[in-house]
């Protein structure tokens, strides 16, 4: 028989997966709820609003999103008329036809800050002092 001291990173790995799978279901039950995105949608448009400009190519959306260039094609669709709002513009690259950027217009910006205030206050209200400690300290910027 192993000796359970020897699986203290195991352990320790599998209470911060329960951890992150708990917070991320309710981030995006609340973005589901009070906004109808996902938690995908949400990565999508904080990205673009943290980019210089709050543009960024096709390729690169994939690479942070981890999404097939089908799929980020089919939310950049879906998103691009957000509630009869335009929040995104997609513009070919000239050196390239087949790539394009997406870049957030100024109702992007505005429903991106809405998300991410909706999100710090249910997240606030919801966890533990401890748990909000945590997570800071996980953050390496």
């Amino acid at each position: 028989m192993t000796n359970q001291d020897d699986f203290q990173i195991v352990d320790a790995w599998i209470n911060y997966s329960k951890f992150h799978i708990r917070i991320t279901k309710a981030i995006n039950h609340v973005l589901m709820e009070h906004y109808h995105v996902g938690l995908t949608d949400f990565y999508f448009l904080y990205y673009l609003g943290e980019s210089p400009e709050n543009e960024l190519q096709q390729s690169e959306l994939q690479t942070l999103t981890q999404l097939s260039p089908s799929a980020l094609s089919r939310m950049v669709s879906r998103l691009k008329e957000y509630k009869g709002v335009t929040i995104l513009e997609k513009k070919p690259l000239p050196q390239d036809k087949r790539g394009y950027t997406i870049k957030l217009t100024e109702s992007g910006k505005k429903l991106l800050k809405e998300l991410i205030t909706t999100l710090e206050t249910n997240l606030n209200a919801s966890l533990s002092k401890d748990d909000i400690t945590h997570i800071y300290s996980l953050s390496t910027d």
